[in-house]
């Protein structure tokens, strides 16, 4: 599309010359879009996500990066009994250390995200949707998130035994909860840490929260809950961060940036 903005500048420019081209994109547009992703980190051969009817915006591109980019996207999330919809809207500082996002699921299929719910010897789900709505603040790399999601019309594969569980929980409990509760789990949560900090990983903060929330509901001990947890978030938020990254390069690599 712009062939110049990838070529390699010469030696000086490279190091950073005060004269190097900036370059502004205004606006970048997509309609009708579609995304496969395939993540290898939740199953082999990985697992495939569709993504479709994606239309969305991104403004205000800088190289160098002197403003915030702002974006706005949403799509429908295929699924094998029903198909969801999915919207992401917010902006990103410079160098990324601020930004603020919003993201929402609604009536995504349960069935076809079970390699992020559960575990291989956990409880199968037959049918069900998720709903998923979480706002987020970074200032100076520190993440403050609250969030809720929603697990409705949840049914499970016949038993394979008495023990068997569902996010690292007894799938006994949660069917008994879900009669007492209309069929919905409605799980509030809170994210907070240091995204600049090696040791911190949003997965594993998501999953515990979301965990430890939804063990009290249902009045199950916590103890060893997020060590059994198969992870709504864990893998399928590293392979969601690995996107994220990759589209920054991207971008990064358009305006010949490392």
């Amino acid at each position: 599309m712009v062939p110049s903005l990838t070529e390699r500048q010469d030696s000086q420019e490279d190091s950073g010359n005060e004269n190097a081209r900036a370059v502004m994109i205004s606006t970048i547009k997509i309609k009708n879009g579609s995304l496969d992703l395939y993540d290898a980190t939740v199953s082999r051969p990985p697992m495939r996500t569709m993504l479709e009817q994606i239309d969305g915006t991104i403004q205000d591109v800088a190289s160098p990066a002197s403003e915030k980019t702002r974006f706005e996207l949403a799509g429908i999330v295929k699924g094998v009994r029903r198909d969801g919809q999915a919207k992401l809207n917010g902006w990103v500082g410079p160098g990324a250390r601020d930004s603020s996002s919003q993201v929402a699921l609604a009536a995504v299929d349960l069935v076809a995200l079970q390699p992020y719910l559960i575990r291989k010897n956990e409880a199968r789900v037959a049918n069900g949707s998720l709903d998923l709505n979480l706002a987020s603040e970074v200032r100076n790399h520190n993440l403050n998130g609250k969030g809720k999601v929603v697990l409705q019309d949840l049914e499970f594969a016949p038993s394979r035994g008495f023990f068997d569980t569902f996010m690292g929980l007894p799938r006994n409990a949660v069917i008994s909860f879900l009669k007492d509760h209309n069929n919905a789990i409605a799980i509030d949560f809170t994210l907070n840490g240091n995204t600049a900090n090696p040791n911190f990983s949003l997965n594993e903060n998501l999953s515990t929260r979301i965990a430890t929330a939804m063990a009290g509901q249902l009045g199950v001990d916590i103890k060893n809950v997020a060590e059994g947890l198969g992870t709504l978030g864990r893998k399928g938020m590293e392979g969601a961060g690995n996107v994220v990254e990759g589209v920054g390069s991207a971008v990064k690599r358009l305006f010949g940036g490392r």
